[in-house]
């Protein structure tokens, strides 16, 4: 029989998130900037300058190259850690 429950748990406050992942037992701080690319829709989460240019329009604030660094940092933590 196969367990039903979501693989992962999660928790957010202001500053940041935390997943759990029932598969593994491991628990994953995310900074709030990779809380809000793993929020976007899939179509615009896994491209960096993408996912900068969906944030930076939520922000209503132009797009950086610092800004697409940080998504890009963040992209790489969510595929480490299988979210995406």
């Amino acid at each position: 029989m196969q367990d039903a429950s979501p693989r992962w748990v999660s928790h957010h406050w202001p500053d940041g998130s935390v997943f759990y992942d029932r598969q593994t037992g491991a628990t994953h701080a995310l900074s709030p900037l990779a809380a809000e690319v793993l929020a976007l829709p899939a179509a615009a989460r896994y491209d960096a300058a993408q996912a900068a240019d969906a944030i930076a329009g939520l922000l209503s604030l132009p797009c950086s190259p610092e800004l697409t660094d940080n998504v890009s940092q963040a992209l790489d933590q969510l595929r480490r850690i299988e979210l995406i």
